[in-house]
């Protein structure tokens, strides 16, 4: 029970943020409309300042870490490649297909990452969390956004979607960040405080906007890819890249930062995301939701299982 109070912690500001927007949309506060612009909002302000300043903390890679960041890199893109195979033959409408693929593998490990390593190594942590965090943001914005563009309202070549991916607000911040990481260039306590600080508006504001969409009646119509999505990101993917790594002879802390990075929910970033770039906002929004809240019960069971054969 200790492990499942815990992975409700987590999880429980997620939905209240959800509910608020429910219950704004109810009381008439925000309808539709309002709910897309504070996506758009969100979109160009929020999410590239909180990349920015991710991307622009210096890290170092140690030799130890070499091993599990390209595992981490690897497995990314591997479940990057076999949804996008999977769910091109599957589903036939290009509005879904970008935010299924990206619901795959994109998931909210700058929230879950340093909550799951702190509980279950009890604060004992040596910093292997922060390093897969500062690798994996980039590539999965990258993959993200590639194939977001290229499944847009408006399909596009290749090349195009490359172009368009480079021009891309969130690509362009996270390049900023890396130049400043690279160059060691720090950002002045007077800028970085308020900076910080819309950053951090970007989930909530978010949440509430996607709780105020919401309907029950757009959860029918998508029942079955719903489905098929959250069992893929919560079930199928975790349990294979965790016995991978578990076969390679990953354990304690290593594999507690993988567990975070393959079995966390869907990023709260993937619906701003989704419903900026021309992607069904229903969709990815209800992916959000119902990996949010069954995540409680997935983690909680990989937690026991890992616990019970004294691998973390």
């Amino acid at each position: 029970m200790e492990n499942f109070s815990f992975t409700m912690g987590v999880v429980f500001p997620l939905i209240f943020y959800m509910l608020v927007g429910y219950a704004c949309k109810l009381r008439g506060l925000i309808n539709k409309d309002l709910a897309l612009k504070i996506n758009s909002l969100v979109f160009s302000l929020f999410m590239p300042m909180s990349l920015f300043l991710s991307s622009s903390r210096s890290f170092e890679i140690r030799r130890e870490l070499v091993g599990v960041i390209a595992f981490t890199v690897s497995g990314m893109l591997l479940v990057f490649f076999i949804s996008w195979f999977f769910y091109s033959r599957w589903v036939t409408e290009d509005k879904y297909l970008g935010s299924l693929i990206q619901s795959s593998y994109r998931t909210n490990l700058g929230l879950f990452g340093s909550a799951l390593t702190y509980a279950l190594l009890q604060g004992k942590g040596t910093g292997i969390i922060e390093v897969l965090v500062a690798v994996y943001i980039p590539l999965a914005n990258v993959l993200s956004i590639f194939i977001l563009q290229y499944y847009g309202s408006t399909k596009t070549s290749m090349k195009d979607t490359l172009v368009h991916v480079l021009k891309n607000p969130l690509i362009d911040a996270v390049l900023l960040g890396l130049v400043f990481s690279l160059l060691n260039i720090k950002i002045p306590d007077l800028l970085y405080g308020p900076m910080k600080s819309i950053a951090n508006i970007g989930t909530p504001l978010a949440l509430i906007s996607l709780g105020a969409i919401f309907s029950f009646e757009a959860t029918k119509k998508i029942f079955k890819v719903l489905v098929v999505s959250t069992i893929g990101r919560l079930v199928i993917v975790p349990l294979c890249m965790l016995s991978l790594a578990v076969l390679i002879g990953y354990r304690g802390e290593t594999l507690v930062a993988l567990l975070a990075v393959f079995a966390s929910p869907v990023a709260v970033v993937t619906y701003s995301m989704s419903s900026s770039m021309g992607q069904d906002e229903e969709l990815a929004g209800q992916i959000l939701i119902f990996t949010s809240i069954f995540c409680a019960f997935s983690l909680f069971f990989f937690i026991y299982i890992l616990k019970s054969f004294q691998l973390i």
